[in-house]
């Protein structure tokens, strides 16, 4: 297999992503891969520097670790303060807050399995 010389997105095949620095199409990064830009992920989502599934709901999402955001990614459930139970790792948002002793017990639960 060859490797393709670009200076521009649309010299690649949609499976890969112009690398402006290095002047090739590279194939796209797999989710939570590392990343700089929209374009080098598969799902096409760069956040926080990691390629992140797309989704529109929640059921897209690991539905024991992630939910989906209002920016359309999966990212992880926690602790603390939540606008909706899919936010917490219990499923539980009370007065905008995840119940704190469950939610830190499942927390440390979807910590472990991964």
């Amino acid at each position: 297999m060859s490797v393709s010389t670009c200076t521009k997105q649309a010299q690649c095949p949609t499976t890969h992503f112009c690398n402006n620095k290095q002047r090739i199409c590279m194939l796209k990064y797999a989710v939570n891969s590392s990343c700089e830009h929209d374009l080098e992920c598969d799902g096409e989502k760069c956040f926080y520097d990691i390629c992140r599934q797309l989704c529109v709901s929640d059921n897209d999402c690991s539905l024991t670790k992630e939910y989906c955001s209002i920016s359309k990614y999966c990212t992880a459930k926690y602790c603390g303060m939540c606008l909706r139970d899919a936010h917490c790792a219990n499923n539980r948002c009370h007065f905008f807050h995840c119940t704190s002793t469950d939610c830190t017990t499942a927390l440390e639960a979807i910590n472990k399995q991964t």
